[in-house]
């Protein structure tokens, strides 16, 4: 994985593969060239999404092991934009469409697009699944949804994953 080398107070997240899981670790300070040339840098800010969380890391390896063959991808509660951006580096001919209810992470999240190099990729809504639902044009159905919520959303928002997806869609519902 390749991301341009951001500047010296940026907090470094490497990811590793472990068994195909993806794991992301902070540092606090900078790492040498070769091993920032393959990590996402993040300014995670007040947004959800630092990587430490095992649910994130839950995803990313859902990511890793599922993005292959999907040609739309929905990450809903984006926060930081971390889920975005790994599908986003994983697999470049894909359209990636993120969500996020709250506007300060919605600005960390663009923010970390650009930073990363993949901004021009990835699509950021602020609002729901309501808000693709209740478009003037039909949704097309997505191939992989992420959601990274808390459980009662995850269940919440059910009917309207079922209504984005198709037969064949993977999942990935992690949350507390």
């Amino acid at each position: 994985l390749s991301f341009p080398v951001p500047g010296p107070s940026r907090l470094v997240a490497e990811v590793r593969a472990v068994n195909r899981c993806g794991t992301v670790v902070y540092r606090d300070q900078m790492v040498g060239f070769e091993q920032a040339a393959r990590a996402p840098y993040l300014e995670p800010g007040l947004a959800f999404g630092t990587g430490f969380h095992p649910t994130t890391q839950f995803c990313l390896g859902a990511v890793e092991k599922c993005i292959t063959g999907a040609r739309r991808v929905l990450d809903v509660g984006t926060g930081s934009g971390i889920l975005a951006i790994g599908a986003a580096v994983l697999s470049k001919g894909i359209e990636i469409i993120a969500l996020e209810t709250d506007p300060h992470p919605c600005k960390v999240a663009r923010e970390n697009f650009e930073l990363n190099g993949v901004a021009d990729r990835i699509t950021l809504h602020e609002g729901s699944t309501e808000k693709l639902l209740t478009g003037d044009k039909p949704i097309e159905p997505f191939d992989f949804v992420l959601s990274n919520l808390t459980y009662e959303d995850n269940a919440a928002l059910l009917p309207d994953y079922m209504l984005l997806s198709h037969r064949g869609t993977n999942f990935a519902f992690a949350g507390i």
